[in-house]
């Protein structure tokens, strides 16, 4: 079975207790990396964030050297992970749960599980049991972000 997990990036990889908005916490790149080696899940981009990049014969290339989607392939690259796709290039609606379901329709198999991980709560109601919120303003560090608690549930909702 397929499996997907629907990233957000402010607020899922980094937070407001992270040196800077566009800082990606190590820590958090950590669980994104267990997360996905426990689940054999595939990013699929639906941050913002996604429309810093272009792609080129099918590969995900930053827009700009040394800016934020150049930072994010890195910081992956350097974990061995890599984005699988992105939701639509170029286009953002008011509900990001309207980009998700528009990528899952055209691009998931029958048998698929997913999880959306985002600070916000713009997701459709069909997807309100697949979403898992995080905060990008918590109390500290390790209430922000992809903390222990919501990599549990992640794995949970994957795996089971």
């Amino acid at each position: 079975m397929k499996k997907y997990i629907f990233l957000d990036v402010d607020g899922v990889l980094n937070g407001n207790h992270s040196v800077d908005e566009s800082d990606l916490y190590p820590f958090y790149l950590t669980n994104l990396k267990f997360l996905l080696n426990k689940t054999n899940a595939k990013i699929v981009l639906s941050s913002a964030w996604r429309n810093f990049f272009h792609k080129e014969n099918d590969k995900l290339v930053a827009n700009f050297p040394n800016k934020r989607g150049d930072l994010l392939l890195k910081e992956l690259s350097k974990l061995n992970l890599e984005i699988f796709d992105t939701t639509k290039l170029g286009y953002s609606s008011t509900i990001r749960g309207e980009e998700i379901k528009e990528w899952l329709d055209i691009n998931a198999p029958k048998n698929y599980k997913y999880i959306i991980l985002d600070d916000d709560n713009d997701m459709l109601e069909e997807q309100l049991n697949n979403f898992i919120q995080t905060k990008f303003d918590g109390l500290s560090i390790n209430d922000e972000g992809l903390n222990d608690k919501i990599l549990k549930k992640s794995i949970i909702k994957l795996n089971y």
